[in-house]
């Protein structure tokens, strides 16, 4: 499962995607469903944990959770797997960082729309 977070640098709301699919290193084989988690949290890495936590926890079965390097604060992989309490990797493979970049899309696109509707912006 590829996740991206929006609003993590400006401010709520936060808005996860959480895209799950089946790949090989060089290819994405099957995509299965995409989650969004919309919350108003704060910016702190705890606080990123437990919305990401949230989020996760909406989606049954097993899966290595996968995001690009930034979107921990630059933490380690096993702090942030002991944290979500998931295996998480970084983005490595190309199927990897497509999916991160489909979730970074889509995690900015419903922000984008969660603005314009209920923030009034």
């Amino acid at each position: 499962m590829a996740l991206d977070t929006s609003g993590r640098h400006d401010g709520k709301p936060l808005v996860t995607a959480l895209v799950v699919a089946k790949a090989k290193p060089d290819m994405i084989v099957d995509m299965e469903n995409v989650f969004f988690h919309v919350e108003e949290a704060k910016l702190r890495f705890e606080d990123l944990v437990l919305h990401l936590r949230r989020a996760i926890g909406r989606v049954e079965g097993d899966f290595c959770v996968v995001a690009e390097r930034g979107e921990f604060f630059g933490q380690p992989e096993w702090r942030v797997a002991a944290c979500l309490q998931h295996p998480f990797k970084y983005a490595e493979s190309l199927s990897e960082k497509i999916l991160v970049g489909f979730a970074h899309q889509a995690s900015h696109a419903v922000r984008r729309l969660c603005i314009q509707n209920r923030w009034g912006r």
